[in-house]
């Protein structure tokens, strides 16, 4: 999708969708899948906090707001955030919102 507000459709089949930058934000999955499709995220565009690989689920919250400390991405009412200091005292920045994945978990998101 790149900067500014995109509508992404991945189609048949295992899709990722990506995110090198903040100034990716704010798109909308149509299509998402849970199992399936990833969520790929830059540790370089994103934050040096994050590990490369799978979400740990401690970094994942499924709420209105970060709980703690490590709550870097937050998924609520088809919606995900991103916090960069995970705590919420830092400006959130709206990731990216999907219309038909209520189901979001950490195991959907994976850092590179």
């Amino acid at each position: 999708g790149g900067a500014g507000n995109d509508i992404l459709v991945g189609g048949a089949g295992a899709d990722e969708f990506r995110f090198n930058a903040l100034t990716e934000k704010s798109d909308v999955i149509l299509d998402f899948l849970p199992g399936t499709d990833k969520i790929t995220i830059s540790k370089a565009g994103f934050s040096n906090n994050l590990a490369i690989g799978v979400l740990p689920a401690t970094q994942f919250v499924v709420g209105s707001q970060a709980v703690d400390s490590t709550d870097y991405f937050i998924y609520n009412a088809g919606q995900l955030y991103f916090d960069a200091d995970g705590s919420g005292s830092a400006q959130t920045a709206q990731l990216l919102a999907t219309l038909i994945t209520p189901a979001l978990t950490a195991a959907n998101i994976t850092i590179f």
